[in-house]
């Protein structure tokens, strides 16, 4: 997972501006509006440290609002920045988040790259902040992989790191890794405590972006069981990821909310829906995501639908997909419901 805003500890400007860009529920434009006056003074003062931060805080507004190769273009620029001040913590976390959301995007071998320079760092300098946030990426890779064993003891070292350093927004991170490790082994009921237990931990502490992952995770497992309690986590995902205008949120909440309509036999509705995740991830230039709407427009087809119509064709449309970009366990997952 991506790292979110950090704090700079020892730098009252950079201090000043995390706290006040994420003390109260973000408008990501409002958040972007507010960083880019940052960027423009902290150029003109050449003020390289403070600027390679609020560079950093750029690339994940882009990448919250569905950007991502303006965040990850960003993230580089914050990395040649960071490196130049040799400010070593953010160098690494801006390799953690290129790594991050290079696999968002399919780059499988960038993120892989990219994740082993910021370790490399973060090893060097023995910084366990970075380290918090490496350790997190590293799971997410093993996950697109389908690696579940191998993801899950990535998670458990950065949950037994962030408990030690007393993080719980990253004790609630790692968690919630521990329950996607576990929902791909099959293990629903074990996914569903420990993503309520993460929820629990992050609820009401202004953890917005982490909150709303979460409660999607989570309404996505319990719609997996069938299980009516779902909607009530994917309507408070949904108000939320809309208000404050978390597009790729937005946009994977809407995919999840098809296959419910789908599910409960609003085809209109449903239908509708995945055509405009579609048009949108489409827009957005992201394969994986594009991919991820027609799997699953055409496994609701096959399960739900009386009449399937093109459910196989849209899903040997997300098969071509997965296959190019290696990601092994939605290809898994897809395979075994073509069967």
């Amino acid at each position: 997972m991506g790292a979110c805003s950090p704090g700079f500890a020892g730098n009252g400007a950079i201090s000043t501006f995390f706290l006040f860009i994420n003390a109260f529920p973000p408008c990501i434009s409002h958040k972007r509006g507010v960083a880019e006056t940052w960027r423009n003074a902290f150029q003109v003062t050449d003020n390289k440290s403070d600027l390679c931060a609020t560079l950093f805080e750029l690339g994940n507004i882009a990448a919250q609002r569905g950007e991502l190769l303006q965040a990850l273009e960003l993230y580089e620029e914050a990395a040649r920045t960071a490196e130049a001040a040799h400010v070593y913590y953010f160098l690494a976390l801006a390799h953690n988040n290129f790594a991050y959301h290079s696999l968002l995007l399919g780059h499988l071998k960038a993120a892989q790259r990219a994740l082993a320079r910021g370790n490399k760092l973060a090893e060097t300098y023995e910084m366990f902040g970075a380290l918090l946030h490496l350790a997190s990426t590293q799971g997410e890779i093993h996950l697109y992989l389908g690696e579940w064993a191998e993801a899950a003891e990535a998670f458990q070292h950065g949950l037994a790191l962030a408990e030690d350093l007393g993080n719980l927004e990253r004790q609630a991170g790692y968690q919630a890794g521990l329950a996607l490790a576990a929902r791909g082994q099959g293990n629903l009921a074990s996914a569903i405590t420990l993503l309520e237990e993460a929820l629990t931990l992050v609820s009401e502490r202004g953890y917005w972006h982490l909150s709303l992952r979460i409660q999607l995770w989570l309404a996505e497992t319990l719609l997996t069981r069938g299980l009516p309690e779902a909607e009530a986590y994917l309507d408070a995902a949904l108000a939320t990821a809309q208000q404050q205008g978390r597009t790729l949120l937005l946009m994977q909440g809407s995919r999840l909310h098809a296959r419910l309509l789908a599910a409960n036999g609003d085809w209109p509705k449903a239908n509708d829906l995945f055509a405009h995740a579609l048009e949108q991830s489409t827009g957005l230039d992201l394969p994986l995501e594009i991919a991820r709407t027609q799997a699953a427009w055409g496994e609701s087809l096959l399960r739900y639908a009386s009449q399937p119509n093109n459910g196989r064709a849209l899903l040997a449309q997300a098969r071509e997909v997965f296959t190019e970009y290696d990601a092994n366990a939605e290809l898994k997952a897809l395979e075994d419901t073509m069967r």
